[in-house]
């Protein structure tokens, strides 16, 4: 299959798949989800992604119905079922469905969709454009809801302003992006926001973190402003689809450039962690 969707139980192409009109994700944005990259029948990082997936639906109160070993055979199920060797896995569980009321329905069981894609790697040997936005989302960013009108906006801005992200700034500190966590690096360390209630702890940035430890690179967690970031000798976005990939103009402005060897380490050794979790000893495998 060129893409395959799922919604409790039932699969197809994802043009084919519907849902209710009641679901709670599409009436209210009452739903968390989860994403990551998929490599022909293997999830990457799937066990990391599922805890996380299962954490937020405890943070909002949706009851977790799934077992761990439940859902990771749907989503392997799903994802080996599409042709392209590299793809995006996608999944998120609403609380039901019911008719609109606001207060949480009685006696509903939890909705599940998923979607498998394809989809590549963002590439590592390119530099990106991102600009700064306000960040006007509310304090729970550290649960991944399907809340995500101000990314939506924001994104669409830099879109339309000839970039690939937008960074968030909040109270005169960097956050992160619509779709990545964003770091710096600075004399010769690599500094983050910490995992608070204004950021997602996303699983790239985790993995990130660890394999600069390892490098005996110094990792500092802790708030940096706007003119921290335009003087960093780096500047590096996070996802599951983007390892480590290097912001080259803000705002138009050209910044970063000035410490290619250490990014160039974090990029090799994410590169191979990930070639390693899917199976794979060099890139044409």
């Amino acid at each position: 299959m060129n893409d395959i969707g799922y919604f409790n139980g039932e699969t197809g192409p994802i043009a084919e798949i519907r849902v209710p009109m009641d679901d709670r994700g599409a009436i209210f944005g009452d739903g968390v989800y989860d994403a990551t990259m998929g490599y022909r029948d293997i999830v990457v990082d799937m066990e990391e992604h599922i805890q996380r997936f299962f954490h937020s639906m405890e943070q909002v109160r949706i009851p977790v119905i799934w077992s761990m070993e439940e859902l990771s055979a749907i989503l392997t199920d799903l994802t080996a079922r599409v042709d392209a060797p590299s793809k995006m896995v996608y999944w998120q569980a609403t609380r039901g469905t019911a008719p609109r009321k606001h207060a949480f329905p009685s006696a509903v069981k939890p909705n599940l969709w998923a979607t498998v894609r394809p989809l590549e790697l963002t590439p590592l040997d390119r530099t990106y454009r991102a600009i700064t936005h306000p960040d006007l989302r509310y304090d729970l960013c550290h649960i991944k809801t399907v809340n995500l009108l101000p990314n939506v906006l924001a994104a669409q801005e830099a879109l339309e302003r000839g970039c690939d992200e937008a960074i968030f700034m909040k109270d005169g500190f960097v956050t992160e992006g619509t779709r990545h966590n964003i770091h710096i690096i600075t004399g010769g360390g690599l500094r983050t926001a910490p995992a608070d209630h204004r950021i997602l702890a996303g699983i790239g940035r985790k993995h990130l973190l660890a394999h600069a430890r390892q490098l005996s690179i110094p990792v500092l967690e802790e708030a940096f402003d706007l003119p921290t970031l335009m003087s960093a000798d780096e500047v590096i976005m996070t996802s599951s689809a983007s390892l480590c990939c290097a912001i080259g103009f803000v705002d138009g402005q050209p910044i970063g450039g000035r410490d290619p060897d250490t990014l160039r380490r974090l990029q090799q050794s994410l590169y191979r962690a990930y070639l390693a979790a899917t199976g794979r000893k060099g890139q044409n495998d």
